[in-house]
């Protein structure tokens, strides 16, 4: 864990990943500070290297389906998997042009259920991160030096990426176990500095529903760590 949170601080708190603006020829950043951070932290690892079966979700917009990455490098699924349009430029592969799983998805309960065995435990930290009008008043208003260093349009393109409707949503609660959501709206989506913020948040959060959430006990009793 320690190590883990390390890792992060590094890549995030420390190091602006989204900070290299270019030509929004495909993307508003190259993505060249994203893909050396990815290659440091998992190296030439493969998805089944990996101790505990996994998989992340990425939006095929050849086929206009979700694509599961399930094999090949963790670093380059990761990549795909997180290309907001407009931000990052897409992962191109012979499966197709692939971006941000959310754009489809945002909470893949539904994959993981026809995946794997067991109750899922589903925690969506973006459902309260909408943009407010209050919120979005601040970001326009503020000196014209800070928006060009951190554009409003970010906010608004990584919100739109990862927005699911009303109807899929509750396909998606229903498909999990216990669904949480960490009280988060009042961090910015790109607020790293918030970091150490967030991570109480959840913690608080967290042990709270452990007290009051029958679902989460039940479940926590199934899988031996009640």
């Amino acid at each position: 864990m320690e190590e883990m949170e390390q890792s992060i601080k590094k890549c995030f708190v420390e190091t602006n990943t989204l900070s290299d603006y270019t030509l929004p020829l495909q993307g508003l950043v190259r993505g060249k500070k994203v893909e050396p951070l990815l290659r440091e932290n998992f190296g030439k690892l493969e998805i089944s290297d990996l101790w505990f079966p996994y998989f992340c979700v990425s939006t095929n917009l050849t086929t206009a389906s979700p694509h599961l990455h399930e094999r090949g490098k963790i670093w380059r699924a990761l990549r795909a998997s997180i290309s907001i349009p407009g931000i990052l430029p897409p992962v191109v592969t012979d499966d197709g042009v692939l971006v941000d799983g959310g754009v489809i998805n945002n909470l893949p309960t539904i994959e993981m259920s026809q995946k794997c065995f067991g109750p899922i435990l589903a925690v969506d930290v973006s459902r309260n991160l909408g943009i407010t009008p209050e919120s979005w008043t601040k970001l326009i208003e503020q000196p014209l030096l800070t928006r060009i260093f951190k554009p409003p349009v970010i906010n608004l393109l990584m919100r739109t990426g990862t927005v699911s409707g009303d109807e899929q949503y509750r396909e998606q609660v229903e498909s999990s176990y216990a669904t949480l959501n960490p009280p988060l709206g009042e961090i910015d989506i790109r607020d790293w500095q918030a970091y150490d913020e967030a991570v109480e948040l959840g913690y608080q959060y967290m042990k709270a529903q452990l007290e009051t959430n029958a679902d989460l006990k039940v479940m926590c009793r199934v899988c031996g760590h009640g």
